[in-house]
């Protein structure tokens, strides 16, 4: 039998809802079954089949927001970045040293650390193999002598994915209701 749970004041602010579905289903384990979960614009649902918790709620209870993100909405933590600003903020944040070290060694200037920052700060692009085809060739060697020779296709810049960090938030808040339900039942 399918049963029907809403929350409200949930979330990163505690403004948003959940409505989740349950089915419990031991065909293959006692605490097998089904969840659904509607928030808003994302709709996720997966079939657990071999669980080692006696009931599917405890199952639940027991799970972490990134197993449940994984299995039911398949989103990632991070995604590529997608504009010349995202690029830099990843660079000031992740490889900052490498930028530091070449410019004091000399084997960049600022004058080309200044028109490759000029370029990339209005580009957009969809990966950094896009990324090389739409920069000048001054500013793809300025890239290369900072990060080698094959940077765009070994530098994987990437920024955290703001569904996954929403997902977090109002999973960690489905799960520790189901806590509450087995706390009540037990």
């Amino acid at each position: 039998m399918i049963e029907k749970i809403t929350l409200t004041k949930i979330g990163p602010y505690q403004e948003h809802w959940a409505t989740i579905y349950i089915d419990p289903n031991n065909s293959y384990s006692a605490g097998g079954g089904r969840i659904t979960v509607v928030m808003g614009d994302y709709v996720g649902s997966a079939f657990f089949s071999h669980v080692g918790q006696p009931t599917f709620k405890e199952f639940i209870a027991q799970c972490d927001p990134e197993y449940l993100i994984r299995k039911l909405f398949k989103v990632d933590q991070w995604i590529p970045v997608e504009n010349g600003e995202e690029f830099i903020e990843y660079v000031a944040l992740e490889r900052l040293d490498a930028i530091k070290e070449h410019r004091s060694s000399g084997t960049v200037t600022k004058a080309a650390l200044r028109e490759l920052y000029d370029e990339l700060k209005s580009s957009e692009f969809t990966n950094t193999s896009h990324l090389y085809d739409i920069l000048y060739k001054t500013e793809r060697e300025t890239m290369e002598s900072i990060f080698g020779d094959d940077w765009w296709f070994e530098l994987n810049p990437s920024k955290i994915n703001r569904i996954y960090t929403f997902l977090d938030s109002m999973l960690t808040d489905v799960i520790a209701e189901f806590k509450k339900l087995n706390e009540v039942t037990a």
